[in-house]
C-alpha cells in the first residue's frame, strides 16, 4: 500500500470512532496490510486526542497538598475510570511524596505483548515544548537509538510548570526471555537525565470461546462473518472472527486499477466502521455488577480467514478474573 492511498481511506473513517480510541502505535509488529498501513495511521490519528484526553478529567482535582508525583497518579486514576480498582495487569508505583528532579516512575500497564509505563520527567522547561509536543526521547539501546515518548497531554494538561515536570507515556514490546528493561531518557537532544529499570509486570487474560458463533452479515461485501472467541486481556480484548472477505480486505491491492483501488478503499472503510460499531455496542459485565464497554479497534492480526482484532476498552484497565458475562448483538454469553 502506498501512503497516500491509506490517507485517503483514514479520512473517510467517522470521527467518533477515531476520536474515541485510547491507546497508539508501538509500531513493532507487522503481519496484515492493516497493521502496515490503514490502523497504524489511524493509530497515528488517535494518538494526538488520546494524549489530550489523557488527564483532561483530573487535573487539578488533587493539587491542594499533594506532590506532582502523586497528583499525577490520582489524576491517570480518575482519567482511566480505575477507581478504587486494583487491576492484576495495572502496577501503580511509591512514588515521592516531594516533587524531584529526574525521571519518576509513576505507573505501568501489560497486555501480555507491549508494556506501557507512565513517567514523570524534569526538567523539562516550556523553550522545550514550544520546540516540539514530545521533547523527550526515550532509549532502550544504551542511548544508541533514540525513540519519543508521548506527552500525556498539552501544555495545560500533563505540564506542571513550576516544577518543570511533564508527565510522559511510553510502550515497548516484551517477551517471555525479558524480565527487566533499562530506559535512558533526554530532553531534545540534550544531556541524559537518567536511567530507570523497569520490570516487566504480569499480564492477566483468560480466553473464552463463545458458546455458537455469532453471525453477522459484512455489509460492505454481503458475506457472513462469524464471531468466534475473544481472549481478555488486562487492557485490551483480542476477537477472533472468520470472514472469507479477509484476504481482499486486507490483501495487498498496489497493483489494482484506479477504479478497483476506489471501491477497496470504499469497502475497507465501511468495514472499519462496521466492525467498530459491533465492538462498541458490546458490554462486559463483572462479580459486583458492574460493567464496562469497549472502544474501536486498534489494528486486526490476519491469518487466512481468520481476523482477530484488538479491541480497547473504555479504561485502562480491568480485572479479568472477575468478568462473568458478556453482551454482544444483543445475546449475554457466560464467560465463567
Amino acid at each position: 500500500m502506498k501512503r497516500e492511498q491509506l490517507s485517503d481511506i483514514i479520512s473517510n473513517i467517522d470521527d467518533r470512532f477515531v476520536a474515541e480510541a485510547i491507546t497508539y502505535d508501538p509500531a513493532r509488529r507487522s503481519r496484515s496490510p492493516e497493521r502496515n498501513g490503514t490502523m497504524r495511521t489511524k493509530r497515528n490519528i488517535t494518538l494526538a486526542l488520546a494524549a489530550t484526553l489523557l488527564l483532561a478529567l483530573g487535573i487539578g482535582a488533587y493539587a491542594i497538598g499533594m506532590g506532582i508525583h502523586r497528583q499525577r497518579q490520582a489524576e491517570m486514576r480518575e482519567s482511566f475510570c480505575l477507581g478504587n480498582s486494583d487491576p492484576p495487569s495495572y502496577v501503580e508505583y511509591d512514588a515521592p511524596e516531594e516533587s524531584t528532579r529526574g525521571v519518576t516512575l509513576l505507573s505501568a500497564v501489560n497486555n501480555g505483548e507491549i508494556q506501557r509505563v507512565f513517567l514523570n520527567v524534569s526538567p523539562v522547561t516550556q523553550e522545550d515544548l514550544a520546540l516540539t509536543q514530545n521533547p523527550v526521547q526515550v532509549s532502550r539501546d544504551g542511548g544508541a537509538s533514540w525513540e519519543e515518548a508521548i506527552t500525556a497531554g498539552d501544555e495545560n494538561t500533563a505540564y506542571d510548570a513550576e516544577t518543570q515536570t511533564l508527565t510522559v507515556s511510553y510502550q515497548f514490546r516484551v517477551d517471555e526471555t525479558t524480565s527487566t528493561v533499562v530506559l535512558m531518557f533526554q530532553v531534545n537532544g540534550g544531556p541524559e537525565l537518567g536511567s530507570i529499570a523497569v520490570d516487566i509486570t504480569d499480564a492477566d487474560s483468560c480466553f473464552a470461546s463463545l458458546p455458537e458463533p455469532i453471525v453477522l452479515t459484512n455489509p460492505a461485501t454481503g458475506n457472513t462473518v462469524r464471531f468466534l472467541a475473544v481472549e481478555l486481556r488486562g487492557n485490551q480484548a483480542v476477537w477472533t472472527l472468520e470472514s472469507e472477505d479477509a484476504d481482499y480486505l486486507y490483501g495487498d491491492h498496489s497493483s489494482d486499477n484506479e477504479a478497483d483501488k476506489q471501491l477497496w478503499k470504499e469497502k475497507s472503510v465501511l468495514w472499519i466502521n462496521w466492525l467498530d460499531e459491533q465492538f462498541r455496542a458490546t458490554k462486559l459485565y463483572f462479580a459486583d455488577g458492574s460493567s464496562c464497554s469497549f472502544n474501536g479497534h486498534e489494528f486486526s492480526d490476519v491469518d487466512g480467514n481468520l481476523v482477530r482484532p484488538h479491541v480497547d476498552y473504555d479504561r485502562l484497565a480491568i480485572d479479568v478474573s472477575q468478568v462473568v458475562s458478556i453482551e454482544m448483538n444483543g445475546q449475554t454469553y457466560k464467560i465463567r
